[in-house]
This record gives structure tokens, C-alpha cells and sequence, in this order.
């Protein structure tokens, strides 16, 4: 089933009592009260995975804890995580083309305000090379630079259990002025905000800019953007962005890729469903990781003369399949075509995790934020790309504020705060 397609399968199912025994949630589903479903719907598993009695699935139990916060409803386990690598990252940039630009290291990009000389040395339009390249809906790159200026990941949580909303803050504000700055000095390649991501990856690939926004994922594999940029240009060097200055927050906003939760059902089923999920939470390097995303030896994949498993034309078909989603173990960092993508990937890690922020209302629940969580982000991000693109002027930011309070910011804020509060003053 095509991903955008569930949201309506979903519906289609709950209405008539139809759920599978292990399924995704995500918020814009249009379940109107995840406490109340979920209770109604779906197994609690805090008697099953909580204790002593995790053990009985031991790589369900190997999955830390930082991974399980997004499963927690109305103060019970019901969500089992898929695990990813915690941040998203900053996207990518090309280190060759920095380095033309006069920037050798990134370490010697001590602010924003180098990094946007940066751009602007390496943007030379009769070569067909811009600094940036961004897609629609990417706001013009304020995935990165929002990251840059410490903007919050959606609420900022100040002493007491105050929220602060990300578009409140004068770091968000600093950031749509920078980035309207550089649309201004003809850094973005034009019109790239209508482009899609596959536009957009084409276009950096080919080298016609030097940075764009991706997820970290992206950079590994046959298909990734390291190997992809070589067979074009062997001279190429991208590689993930980094911090620079001392005000990055990255997000911590790929901990993980979904969560899944359990059909309600007497104790012998949820146990019998936990020991399927647990099978494929098998750790990696174990017979059955590699059975679950390599399929079977010589038909699937062949092994390297380093024993690296290898996809052959016939498994990159097979291993197409959702089931690896009905669950995971804590995602590797891992190229079995490339040390050189694993380093440049853990190095960025190593750096992105280090500053790290979380989104403080993470596994608490806001009937308003439920259903209107998707208007309201649609409401900013036309908006803010208003503003980058010249259209609107920056102080329509205040309104934009002022607008998102009432109509519903305000209420959401107070319903996660009501949570905090009874939370002892912590999200």
C-alpha cells in the first residue's frame, strides 16, 4: 500500500473493527483522541515490557530507552519504536567546492555570518552554481539554518514548565531574516523551492550547488549522495554538515522512523505478536538481521572478501518489503560499500548529538495539538516561505505569531503545560 494512502486505510479500518495485529501511527491519521483510542484499541504493553518481564524478548530489550518515550500514552507503554539515529542532521555540503570558495574546514567557519560568505564565494550563476539548493516546502533551507541559530525543536521548556514556541523565539526570527538575506543575494538557486526532493537531489549531485537539506540516511549506500557524486565526478567530496558557530541545536528529531502499536487482544495473543516483533528487533550482524534485510545467501546476496553482505540485483527487489518495519533494533551506522560513508556519517553523529535538543512535549498528549497540529504548520510554513521569498515583509512575523496563538497555539501550549505540571515540572 503506498505511504499515502494509510491515513485513509486507517480510518477505513478502525471504523470497522479491523485493525492488523501490529500497525503505524502517526499523528496526521485523524484519530481525534490518542489516549481514548488507544485504550479502546490497543494492547498496554507496560505489563509485558516493563521489568523482569522484557526478558522474555531480549531484543526488544536491548533497544535503549530514549527510544521507547514516543510508545508512552497517558502514562502506559503502548508504542513499540523503529529505531533510527537520533538526529536528522544538517544536511550536506560539498567540501570541494568550499574549499574553491576559500574554506578548507569547516572549523574555520567561526559564525552564520562567514558561512553565508561562504555561500555567496562559492555562487558563481554562469557556471550554473548556487549555494544552496532547497525543494518545495523546505522553507529555503530552514531545516539547517533554524538548527544553527538554536531555534527550540518546536518548544523550548523553561524553568517551572513554561513553553516557549519555536516560532515565538528571536533565534527563529534571526533565522528567517538570514535566510531572506541569502535568497536576497542570489545564494538559493531560483526557483528551487518548487522543486521536488528527487529535482533537488538530482541538481545537487550534478554539482550546481554546494549545500542542501537532506536526512542523514540519505548520504549511504549505492544510492546515497557520496557514491552517487562520485560516479559523476570523482573529484567530488560531499559530505554531512556540520555545526558551526556555538549556537547549533540539532534536532534529536529521527529518534525514531515510526511507532507501532499492538491490536488489543487477550494475554496469549499479545505475547505470541511481542515474540514476531521481537524476531525482527534481531540485533545487527545476527543470522536474522541478515535475513531480514539481505535476504537468502547467493540469491539475495553474495559476501565481499571482507564478509561484507552485498545486495544483488534480484535482493534489492525482495528487500523492498514492509516487513522490516514490523520491528527493528537500534539502527547501525553501516555501508557495506563504503568505510568512507560510515566514517564521515559517525564523525557527524559524534558532533550533531553532542548539541543535541529534544522536543520537550515528546509522549505527552494535546487533544488541540492532535487536531490541529497539521492547519497550524501549514499556516506557518506558507507563510514564512512568504516572508524568505519577499512577498511579506519580516515584522509579519509578529502576526503570524499572534495568529498561531489564537488559533490554537495558546491552547495547546496550556494543555502540555496542565501534563508538565502534573509531571513535576518536567516534559
Amino acid at each position: 500500500m503506498p505511504e499515502a494512502d494509510w491515513p485513509t486505510k486507517f480510518n477505513t479500518m478502525v471504523a470497522g473493527g479491523n485493525l492488523p495485529d501490529v500497525f503505524p501511527y502517526v499523528q496526521t491519521q485523524g484519530v481525534n483522541n490518542l489516549p481514548a483510542f488507544v485504550a479502546s484499541q490497543c494492547a498496554d504493553l507496560t505489563p509485558f515490557l516493563s521489568g523482569d518481564a522484557v526478558k522474555e524478548y531480549p531484543n526488544l530489550a536491548a533497544v535503549p530507552e530514549v527510544f521507547w518515550k514516543q510508545g508512552i500514552v497517558a502514562g502506559k507503554l503502548y508504542g513499540i519504536p523503529i529505531p533510527r539515529n537520533m538526529a536528522g542532521g544538517l544536511g550536506f555540503y560539498r567540501a570541494d567546492l568550499f574549499a574553491a570558495a576559500g574554506v578548507s574546514d569547516l572549523a574555520e567557519i567561526g559564525d552564520t555570518d562567514r558561512l553565508a560568505e561562504a555561500l555567496k564565494a562559492v555562487t558563481n550563476p554562469k557556471e550554473k552554481r548556487w549555494g544552496l539548493v532547497t525543494a518545495s516546502g523546505g522553507l529555503f533551507g530552514m531545516s539547517i539554518f533554524a538548527q544553527l541559530f538554536g531555534v527550540p525543536l518546536e518548544w523550548r521548556l523553561e524553568p517551572g514548565g513554561k513553553l516557549v514556541a519555536a516560532i515565538e523565539t528571536e533565534e527563529y526570527r534571526a533565522a528567517v531574516e538570514y535566510t531572506r538575506k541569502l535568497r536576497e543575494a542570489g545564494v538559493i538557486y531560483p526557483g528551487s523551492e518548487g522543486f521536488d526532493s528527487l529535482k533537488r537531489k538530482n541538481e545537487f549531485n550534478a554539482g550546481r550547488a554546494a549545500m542542501t537539506y537532506d536526512g542523514m540516511p540519505a548520504f549511504l549506500g549505492a544510492a546515497g549522495y557520496l557514491q552517487t557524486q562520485k560516479k559523476i565526478d570523482p573529484k567530488a567530496d560531499p559530505r554531512p554538515m556540520l555545526p558551526v558557530g556555538g549556537k547549533t541545536a540539532a534536532y534529536l528529531n529521527n529518534i525514531a522512523f515510526a511507532t507501532n502499536f499492538v491490536k488489543k487482544a487477550d494475554e496469549a495473543k499479545v505475547k505470541e505478536v511481542l515474540r514476531v516483533v521481537d524476531f525482527f528487533a534481531a540485533p545487527f550482524g545476527s543470522e536474522e538481521y541478515t535475513l531480514i534485510q539481505y535476504g537468502v545467501a547467493d540469491t539475495d546476496y553474495t559476501r565481499d572478501d571482507k564478509g561484507n553482505p552485498i545486495l544483488t540485483e534480484q535482493g534489492a527487489k525482495d528487500t523492498s518489503v514492509p516487513w522490516k518495519y514490523v520491528g527493528a533494533p537500534t539502527q547501525p551506522v553501516f555501508d557495506a560499500t563504503s568505510s568512507e560513508a560510515v566514517k564521515l556519517v559517525h564523525d557527524a553523529f559524534t558532533k550533531l548529538i553532542a548539541v543535541g535538543v529534544q522536543d520537550p512535549t515528546t509522549g505527552l498528549f494535546s487533544p488541540t495539538d492532535e487536531n490541529k497540529y497539521e492547519s497550524l504548520y501549514t499556516m506557518r510554513t506558507d507563510r514564512v516561505t512568504s516572508i524568505i521569498a519577499g512577498r511579506a515583509p519580516v515584522s509579519d512575523l509578529d502576526q503570524l505569531v499572534k495568529d498561531w496563538r489564537a488559533q490554537g497555539g495558546d491552547k495547546i501550549r496550556a494543555e502540555f503545560e496542565s501534563v508538565i505540571q502534573k509531571n513535576g515540572g518536567v516534559g
